[in-house]
């Protein structure tokens, strides 16, 4: 990461820069779900052999709301783990904001460093040993995955633990946004509710979306203006009565999701196919039932 930014070792305050990215790595192997087994059967690759590194069932990256490669800042308020699909259609535009604006990502304060050896020797030459050592000694605990013992993946009830709300959710709390993660738990609960559990998960991928793009369009700024207008009914605007305040946040959700996906809100089957490719095994049926995978052997 460093590497490819024309920073380096420019691009963050100081070895804790590093091991918060390291800790937003463990973050999202935790949602990704990783495994070699699925229906019993162990994932091979085009070799033909065992997998040489378990593979994500939801497909995540560590992505930069200002771009790496544009000289963003390494720190983990310029950082949001995201679904690498959107990530890489947006990667390394530079999202159009002021620096007042509540989701601006961060350039690097600092001058060009590159990185010319391994991290850990530019990290010691430049901080000293003490400093590296003491910063390190936050991830001591962290585990490696023994590739040779079976990971199996099962299903999940996506109604009752929706993937992309849950991480999203945890991102907004972690990076500050209280005002979005409030809105997204009343819409993405109306939502879910609504359309058996789908459209609450299009709704987190709108907001990943409208985060990497510095909310371009003020998509979540309307957003956070819901559960002010949910306690304080009088302040509805006249244009968002005629369907309810819901079906106005709803129709604005379908507005997105058409202008930058090209997706129908209306097509249950086109909605089934666009989420799936968030996945490298289907979370739903074509029906948007829930598939079952048969945990038996081993």
């Amino acid at each position: 990461m460093l590497k490819n930014n024309p920073g380096g070792l420019g691009s963050i305050n100081d070895p804790d820069d590093v091991v918060d990215i390291l800790q937003l790595y463990r973050n999202k192997s935790r949602h990704q779900r990783a495994y070699n087994v699925l229906y019993d059967e162990w994932i091979r690759g085009d070799d033909g052999l065992p997998l040489s590194r378990l593979r994500p069932w939801l497909e995540l990256e560590v992505s930069h709301l200002y771009p790496n490669s544009k000289g963003g800042a390494n720190i983990s308020k310029n950082l949001l783990i995201a679904p690498k699909l959107i990530n890489r259609m947006l990667k390394d535009t530079i999202p159009p904001y002021t620096p007042e604006d509540e989701f601006r990502g961060f350039i690097a304060a600092s001058h060009e460093e590159p990185v010319k050896t391994t991290l850990l020797k530019a990290l010691t030459s430049r901080y000293g040993v003490d400093t590296v050592q003491i910063a390190l000694k936050r991830i001591r605990n962290l585990n490696f995955v023994d590739i040779e013992k079976p990971r199996r993946l099962f299903s999940i009830n996506t109604f009752f633990s929706p993937p992309l709300e849950k991480l999203l959710k945890e991102e907004t709390l972690r990076l500050g946004h209280f005002k979005l993660r409030a809105t997204i738990t009343a819409l993405a609960s109306h939502l879910s509710i609504e359309s058996g559990g789908i459209d609450n998960e299009l709704l987190a991928v709108a907001c990943f979306h409208a985060m990497l793009k510095g909310d371009a369009d003020s998509f979540l700024k309307e957003m956070q203006q819901l559960p002010g207008y949910l306690e304080r009914t009088e302040t509805i605007p006249i244009h968002m009565q005629e369907n309810g305040v819901y079906g106005w946040y709803t129709s604005r959700l379908h507005n997105y999701m058409k202008c930058y996906f090209g997706l129908d809100m209306t097509c249950l089957e086109e909605r089934v196919i666009f989420y799936n490719r968030f996945f490298t095994v289907p979370a739903l049926a074509k029906d948007g039932g829930h598939i079952i995978i048969s945990p038996n052997g081993f």
